[in-house]
């Protein structure tokens, strides 16, 4: 049976005080796995990507205007 290869990716916390575009984070991704192909051993590229726990940064609770905090 061929093993089944995962990448699994959590908690980026994108935030307007960190900024990172989507290309400039694909492409961090995109590096990564180009890397790891030419590993000895060589890691698999994954059959599936899971992006897991939390991709923004919130806002604390009980803020006034909440969801205009979290939509800047």
């Amino acid at each position: 049976m061929k093993p089944f290869s995962i990448l699994h990716i959590s908690d980026l916390h994108r935030s307007p005080h960190d900024p990172i575009s989507n290309a400039e984070l694909v492409s961090a991704l995109v590096g990564d796995r180009d890397r790891y192909v030419r590993e000895d051993p060589q890691v698999p590229a994954p059959e599936v990507i899971v992006v897991s726990g939390d991709v923004i940064q919130g806002v604390p609770l009980n803020t006034v205007d909440y969801q205009i905090r979290l939509a800047e």
